[in-house]
């Protein structure tokens, strides 16, 4: 959720889930503002050692019998030298003297994320698409840190697709992006003015609020606040909390993810 709402290194992350520094109510929802940056660690190698367990609970959910499957991979660099997976090879990123780490992802025909998995940077790319084929999944060595982090920003990207589904009336986005299509259709109908074209047009969604890229109703949610209010009666000092009202396109939002907004 940390990494959808406002990625950034774990040492930040645990600062902002701790009580004295934390900038939202995640920490006080998951029970986790004692959390510090080695227990965020702990937690990403429990993460990788369940990897393909999640994957198998992923694929079950998007995958079906003969159906389309999407696989590319790309590269990054390490700023070190201790990875395992970084090795010296092609940059994808031109970054000279950087060691590369190659990671392949794998979608369904829809795009929602399935599996990703690592091989060291210095593997050529006819031998990457070569293991691909021949086992789907790479066989590589043990980078747990690493691996763990990009499995974590998969499951993230994961939530963020279902997400940006549901959210699509609101967003720059095709409502009608995921209809299924046959394999066989190699050219898709040319649609020459769908709701995303409409919507870039206007400014404004079918039901007249303004549209929004994911990342700025994010930020637009972010107002809602939890207050403390404590009114002085006499002697007497009561303190509850209170939710700020959400605004008609807040209520909107929530309502396409079917999420309560309470305390």
């Amino acid at each position: 959720m940390a990494r959808i709402i406002d990625p950034t290194s774990k040492l930040a992350r645990a600062r902002g889930l701790s009580p004295d520094t934390s900038n939202s109510t995640l920490s006080e929802i998951l029970k986790v503002q004692d959390a510090d940056e080695s227990e965020l660690y702990e937690a990403m190698d429990w993460l990788s050692q369940r990897q393909a367990e999640i994957e198998q609970s992923i694929a079950a959910k998007h995958l079906c019998e003969g159906g389309l499957i999407i696989y590319d991979f790309t590269s990054t660099y390490e700023e070190g030298t201790t990875c395992t997976l970084a090795q010296y090879g092609y940059s994808r990123d031109k970054k000279k003297g950087k060691l590369p780490i190659i990671f392949g992802l794998l979608c369904n025909a829809a795009g929602d994320p399935i599996a990703v998995e690592f091989v060291e940077g210095n593997v050529n790319d006819a031998k990457i698409l070569s293991l691909s084929l021949e086992k789907v999944r790479f066989i590589m060595a043990q980078a747990h840190r690493v691996r763990s982090h990009v499995f974590l920003c998969l499951l993230a990207y994961d939530v963020e697709w279902q997400m940006r589904q549901r959210l699509a009336p609101l967003l720059f986005e095709e409502e009608d992006w995921l209809e299924p299509f046959e394999p066989t259709e190699v050219v898709l109908p040319n649609k020459s003015q769908t709701p995303a074209k409409r919507k870039a047009s206007t400014q404004r969604t079918s039901e007249n609020f303004p549209v929004q890229s994911f990342r700025t109703l994010l930020t637009n949610l972010a107002t809602i606040t939890k207050n403390r209010v404590q009114p002085k009666l006499g002697r007497v000092s009561v303190s509850f909390d209170k939710l700020t009202i959400p605004n008609p396109l807040q209520h909107k939002a929530f309502d396409l993810l079917e999420v309560a907004l309470t305390l």
